[in-house]
């Protein structure tokens, strides 16, 4: 039996759109898509009321025409997880009454917790975090039958960063290039191309754990693969040590507390929580004054070049958690 809707999303674009082209190929199953496929894009921000409105009832025209000289059809919306709420209905209440052999495919940028998602038959999650990027690699350079040195993946993984999405066209590129041959970095590395992008979570996961050497080098990092200026960085760590304070004296003894007093989601709720009950109050008030005297250095109050007062604060930073017990 032909599946009614299925609701395909991530937090990349890329990925959602290479998950989504290997979906439609499989849900198809050989048919011809000029008789068995209607693909629609949602532009809502470009679109006025009236056009929205049309948009919506398109694609509910489409959902409604049932198969003609094929044995099933396709329906993909993409970007479907930005339509209004009351488009967002009106395609509810067709997965919960659908037309028969035919199936609605969603796609786009979300989280689970999007209504859609709670009424599609089926979910695809292709949400890459910190946690999944190496196996997320290691598949894709699996998938093109790729003979790469284990040692390789770490190399890899630091030049990547959080843009894992890149690793699909390097290892088409390094297939054409060396087929089955077995590969080390050293054959990697020139087809790697510029440095990944890294998430501000690196630099004060590694902080919080008192990881010295390390946070320094993702500072370090941030500065060369975007373009930042260290006083960029000492914002970032500006943000993470005042949602720290915020913490003292409110209350909040749990991840749910701090969920509620912050808005922030579950997982760097824990994370959050447990960095301050193991600093302490008086630690998080040093960091404070440490990362207030490097934002004045770095506006001419020293001598020293403003990426060394960069690593300066985040060696004390890192130090201190070192102290306090995190690791």
């Amino acid at each position: 039996m032909t599946e009614s809707a299925i609701g395909l999303f991530g937090n990349n674009e890329i990925i959602v759109n290479d998950a989504l082209h290997a979906l439609v190929g499989e849900t198809l199953n050989g048919l011809d898509p000029a008789m068995a496929l209607e693909d629609f894009t949602v532009n809502d921000d470009t679109l006025t009321p009236d056009e929205r409105e049309s948009f919506v009832q398109r694609i509910v025209t489409a959902l409604n025409t049932p198969p003609f000289l094929v044995p099933h059809r396709v329906v993909v919306v993409r970007n479907a997880y930005a339509l209004a709420k009351a488009n967002v209905e009106v395609l509810s209440r067709w997965i919960e009454s659908p037309v028969p052999e035919v199936t609605l495919i969603l796609a786009g940028t979300t989280t689970k917790s999007h209504a859609l998602l709670k009424v599609v038959g089926r979910t695809i999650d292709t949400t890459v975090g910190f946690k999944e990027g190496e196996s997320f690699v290691k598949e894709k350079l699996r998938e093109n039958n790729l003979r790469v040195d284990p040692a390789a993946i770490g190399p890899i993984m630091d030049r990547l960063g959080e843009e894992v999405e890149r690793v699909d066209a390097l290892a088409r590129t390094l297939w054409s290039v060396f087929g089955d041959a077995k590969i080390g970095f050293a054959e990697i590395e020139p087809y790697l191309g510029a440095m990944g992008n890294v998430p501000e979570w690196d630099l004060t996961d590694c902080i919080d754990r008192g990881r010295t050497a390390e946070a320094v080098k993702t500072a370090r990092r941030m500065l060369d693969s975007e373009g930042r200026v260290p006083v960029q960085v000492v914002g970032i760590l500006q943000r993470h040590y005042l949602r720290l304070a915020q913490l003292q004296n409110s209350g909040a003894a749990t991840t749910a507390a701090v969920v509620a007093l912050l808005g922030i989601k579950e997982y760097p709720a824990k994370k959050l929580l447990g960095t301050f009950n193991a600093l302490g109050t008086d630690r998080v008030a040093r960091a404070l004054q440490l990362v207030a005297q490097a934002d004045i250095d770095l506006k001419g109050a020293t001598a020293l070049e403003p990426t060394l007062v960069m690593e300066i604060l985040v060696a004390r930073l890192a130090k201190m958690s070192e102290g306090a017990g995190r690791r």
